[in-house]
């Protein structure tokens, strides 16, 4: 007798102990409106199935619950490919189906078909909210946790009023934009990747104001991304130009360099070792520019450009200024430039004939005498 009892209790602990392997599976779920929003105080309807995993365990149930105002449920438990006599009817925020009315051998087929019809709810703002949120409760009472034993649906609700003030920030963004890759363009700045985004975003805007539209805010969200994407292009091009006006203005720059120190043999003068200065300090405030364009920050890639622009325009213009007081390299710009070595070698000629001159003429004496 004490082992039949002994048996008796280490089965019922099994019992106890052993998980479930009932899940569910959805698998249909239509929502309409099909749009990713919904207006405030617009019907929402939701018709979902969802079939019961390796038999659904009499001490659980399944939940689903809703944020949707009004709610009304209807329900049918579809058994071996048979649906009930009638729907169950319901409303609140929550519907509980007893796992007693669920609980067959896992070689009979179990469906579960769930139709909602809701109002989106008030809000103070555009929030997400849950459409409908199905989850498989524990004998305990706690939802369980896993892929398995949970799905949810959720919409963005907005409010018209809400709709209208977004709709008129995004407008005033898109005539920023406009502005602004109308000035860029004046300075010859490719403007056209910009361009294709600015008309992606009117578009949008266009739809999203149009009476009867079906989902503003995804038109909306659509123009607010198109916008960004439009300015970060033009930063971009705008910063690139920057970049490639000051190698432009380099490449001159050394053009001079090369001409004063190898053409003109000036390399230790003066001036042309300040314009080497300044053409260095522009190559330095370039690369850091290239270096900001390179990691996608275009402001401040724009930033360092016009710094480097800036110092390699003054080695330019001293260049410029430079040329013009040498010249081009004449005889005369010879002659001036090289004075002192020129003066240097006459004296020098000069001396050597004197010294020749006098020696003769002492030879000459000293034979006659």
């Amino acid at each position: 007798m004490k082992t039949v009892t002994k048996i008796l209790i280490a089965l019922a602990v099994l019992l106890l102990i052993a998980p479930s392997c009932s899940a569910f599976t959805v698998t249909s779920a239509t929502v309409s409106p099909v749009t990713p929003d919904v207006n405030t105080g617009e019907v929402v309807t939701v018709d979902v199935n969802m079939i019961l995993d390796g038999g659904f365990p009499a001490a659980e149930d399944l939940k689903f619950r809703t944020d949707l105002s009004s709610a009304r449920w209807s329900y049918d438990i579809i058994i071996g490919g048979i649906p009930s006599p009638a729907p169950t009817q319901s409303t609140g925020s929550a519907l509980f189906i007893d796992g007693f009315n669920l609980e067959y051998p896992e070689s009979v087929s179990v469906e579960v078909r769930v139709i909602l019809e809701g109002v989106a709810p008030q809000t103070p703002t555009m929030a997400n909210k849950t459409v409908l949120e199905i989850s498989q409760i524990d004998a305990s009472g706690k939802a369980r946790t896993g892929a398995a034993y949970t799905y949810s649906i959720y919409r963005t609700v907005v409010n018209p009023e809400e709709i209208s003030a977004w709709l008129e920030t995004q407008k005033t963004e898109l005539a920023s934009l406009r502005s602004d890759i109308d000035a860029k363009a004046a300075l010859d700045v490719d403007t056209a990747p910009a361009e294709a985004k600015y008309t992606v975003a009117k578009t949008a805007l266009d739809t999203a104001e149009t009476p009867g539209c079906a989902s503003p805010m995804t038109y909306i969200n659509t123009a607010d991304a198109a916008i960004g994407e439009g300015q970060e292009l033009l930063n971009k091009a705008w910063a690139g130009k920057g970049i490639t006006d000051t190698e432009t203005v380099l490449v001159d720059v050394d053009g001079y360099i090369t001409y004063f120190t190898v053409n003109r043999s000036m390399p230790d003068d003066a001036r042309v070792l300040a314009i080497v200065s300044k053409r260095e300090n522009a190559g330095t405030s370039l690369n850091l520019a290239k270096e900001k364009f390179d990691t996608g920050l275009y402001p401040q890639a724009q930033t360092k450009a016009d710094d480097a622009y800036v110092k390699a325009m003054e080695a330019y213009n001293s260049s410029v200024s430079l040329k013009e007081t040498i010249g081009e390299g004449g005889f005369f710009d010879i002659f001036v430039n090289n004075i002192l070595i020129i003066a240097g070698v006459i004296g020098g000629a000069v001396l050597i004939i004197a010294a020749v001159i006098l020696f003769r003429n002492r030879s000459g004496w000293d034979e006659l005498g």
